[in-house]
């Protein structure tokens, strides 16, 4: 059983970027010409020697593509010597009940992009030009260490008091904002709580209805990732229109000119964020090729959209939702592909636990949490998923028509999603399973990836290929 070549080429890139800004690039690559000489020597094979030289090409090509990029961005020093901020909010705010955060562009005392905490009140949107007094904390010095090393932020802005101006936001985003706002006002008004605040977590990946105490029963049992606008979500939408398409309602071609757009819709109504974009760019390799038949390739695919994001713009690596995207996304693949033609209910524990063994090093590097009880979580919580999805996006769209049409399937939805807050606040209460601990540094992030490597590499040689009739057509929710 063979990785696909793709995905090796793809990867080597992206670990050349990924490498380009740590100490460990030469011995890595000194161990990867080892490696290709032994085995050439080993077969007296010229090929495994030209696959590692041309592997070590790409990453060296990915090392010269992040040049100039810093590993940590720095921020200029005069926004540690005041107080006082001027800039604009770019995105949409997260909003919880005592705080919000987005990122803002600062203009004032100098330039800079920040990721910054507002008080509740009064009301930011993305847009707004505000004028701030606060403290400003450099990525290293800070301690919100899981959202201050986003995509080109140069550390945290914590915000006494604010002033907001005028809003500069354009029609599109005036758009999505006053869609969001109302998808967001339907689901709570007709799903009653908690599970309303889930719902809308789940189909917009906003949380902040959700209470402290569900938000912690989340996090310690993994499934945090549920309200995490991210590849799943975007799965479900196009999964969705698979099922349509599969069911001969609507002309084929008519369905892939409807689902990319659908696609990228939803993937800019969530706010485009590069977990989604990488999903969406893998989705629609993955649309295109069911629709002209071809053979869909998981891990190519995943590998051409991280290579693809991070060639554009090398920064995406240090977004800590992408990085978590792309590691589950690749775990999964390649736990199913290591099932080979089993029996389907084996993706009820090999996804989750795919997902949990490829992410764990990011989740101890950035947060310093462990949670033994996610697979199981996950188990159970899965299934409820794309059901509470999907009602509640029907609920939305019957709000539309008919109000009584809307409230039974806000029924319907309260179902799923008040299964999933339970299995939550259930597993949440299984002692010694999770806790908080020192972070993981970034050369044993490094080594845990070395040796699960190791070992994907000892299974594929020996578990032998299926046949090729063997291999189930997963359903592409487990692909995203």
């Amino acid at each position: 059983m063979r990785l696909p070549l793709g995905f090796l080429g793809a990867g080597a890139f992206v670990a050349g970027i990924a490498l380009q800004s740590t100490p460990y690039f030469l011995p890595i690559l000194t161990l990867a010409v080892g490696a290709g000489l032994v085995a050439a020597i080993s077969e007296w094979n010229w090929r495994p020697l030209a696959l590692t030289g041309a592997l070590i090409l790409l990453a060296l090509v990915g090392v010269l593509r992040a040049g100039g990029h810093d590993s940590y961005p720095q921020g200029p020093p005069q926004l540690s010597e005041t107080e006082t901020f001027s800039g604009i909010v770019i995105d949409v705010p997260r909003v919880y009940p005592t705080r919000s955060f987005s990122r803002v562009d600062i203009t004032e005392p100098a330039e800079s992009r920040v990721w910054v905490e507002f008080p509740a009140y009064p009301a930011i949107e993305q847009g707004d030009l505000v004028d701030v007094h606060g403290v400003f904390t450099p990525n290293e010095q800070t301690s919100y260490r899981g959202f201050a090393a986003q995509r080109d932020t140069t550390g945290v802005l914590t915000v006494e008091r604010v002033s907001i101006g005028e809003n500069q936001a354009t029609g599109a985003q005036r758009l999505r904002s006053d869609i969001a706002g109302s998808m967001s006002r339907t689901l709570r008004e007709r799903i009653p709580d908690p599970a309303g605040a889930f719902a809308t977590g789940v189909v917009l990946g906003d949380d902040g209805a959700m209470t402290e105490a569900t938000r912690d029963s989340f996090r310690v049992g993994g499934l945090t990732h549920m309200t995490a606008v991210s590849g799943v979500h975007v799965g479900i939408v196009a999964a969705g229109l698979m099922l349509v398409s599969n069911l001969g309602l609507v002309n084929k071609w008519v369905m892939l000119a409807v689902s990319l757009p659908v696609v990228w819709s939803f993937a800019y109504l969530v706010g485009m964020r590069p977990s989604v974009v990488r999903a969406s760019i893998m989705l629609t390799l993955l649309v295109i090729a069911h629709f002209l038949g071809r053979p869909r390739d998981t891990l190519n695919a995943v590998g051409l959209a991280a290579a693809s994001m991070l060639a554009w713009d090398p920064a995406f690596r240090h977004d800590i939702g992408f990085q978590l995207s792309v590691a589950a996304t690749c775990g999964i693949a390649i736990g199913v592909l290591l099932i080979g033609g089993r029996s389907h209910w084996h993706l009820l524990w090999v996804v989750p636990t795919s997902a949990q063994l490829a992410t764990e090093p990011l989740v101890l590097y950035h947060f310093g949490y462990y949670s033994l009880v996610s697979p199981f979580a996950n188990i159970l919580a899965t299934p409820f998923l794309a059901f509470a999805m999907a009602l509640s996006l029907l609920t939305i769209l019957a709000g539309m028509v008919s109000s009584g049409l809307a409230d039974i399937l806000a029924l319907a939805a309260w179902v799923p999603a008040m299964a999933v807050v339970v299995i939550a606040d259930f597993v949440s209460q299984i002692p010694y399973l999770s806790d908080d601990v020192s972070p993981l540094s970034r050369a044993g992030v490094w080594s845990a990836y070395a040796i699960l490597g190791g070992l994907v590499t000892i299974a594929f040689l020996l578990i032998e290929p299926a046949p090729e009739d063997q291999h189930p057509d997963y359903s592409v929710v487990y692909r995203v």
